[in-house]
């Protein structure tokens, strides 16, 4: 396990990571087929609902989107999801983008200490290069590479889906990207 110390002149208190491999237990991955049978389609009903919600209303307080030239980010509040099942939801939409020729890069947990402990589960996915070139695609790459995240404590529990962009590349939009992982 991997420790850094994070430390500016702004902070007033010392914070401490840890990174590991994320790793999947058998009866994680047991539990997660269970999930896919039992809750996945009502968890994708109800975040389908919010997220249609957000883009129809311009508001929510589950949804949180952030764009620029370089990177779009979604953030969805699961603070009213019972926890120990969102870990579910990353992995789910891991398995979307493995399905859409992404492959995993990195994949890891970290811990995050300060006055509490947040912990993060992590995947990094890339676009297969050779599907892409099988596609005669030369500049075009997906949705760009790709962070799933579940960020996770004792309070508050969010996912994170981010879209890192280079200049002078082609991508899909992120709303189509959004669609994708959302899908039923």
């Amino acid at each position: 396990m991997q420790g850094k110390i994070l430390a500016n002149k702004y902070l007033t208190k010392l914070i401490i990571m840890r990174t590991k491999l994320l790793e999947r237990s058998d009866s994680f991955l047991t539990l997660y087929q269970q999930w896919l049978i039992l809750s996945k389609i009502n968890t994708l009903e109800y975040l389908n609902t919010k997220l249609s919600d957000f883009y129809i209303n311009d508001k929510s307080n589950l949804i949180e989107v952030f764009k620029s030239e370089t990177q779009n980010v979604l953030k969805i509040n699961l603070s009213d999801f019972d926890n120990s099942n969102n870990d579910f939801l990353l992995e789910f939409l891991k398995e979307k983008m493995i399905e859409s020729k992404y492959f995993i890069s990195l994949k890891d947990e970290r811990i995050i200490e300060n006055s509490e402990q947040m912990m993060a589960h992590r995947y990094y996915l890339k676009p297969e290069i050779e599907y892409l070139e099988s596609l005669k695609i030369n500049a075009f790459l997906k949705f760009g590479n790709l962070f799933l995240e579940h960020h996770f404590d004792v309070d508050q529990s969010y996912i994170l889906i981010t879209a890192n962009y280079y200049s002078q590349k082609k991508y899909d939009s992120f709303d189509k990207l959004i669609e994708v992982l959302f899908k039923n």
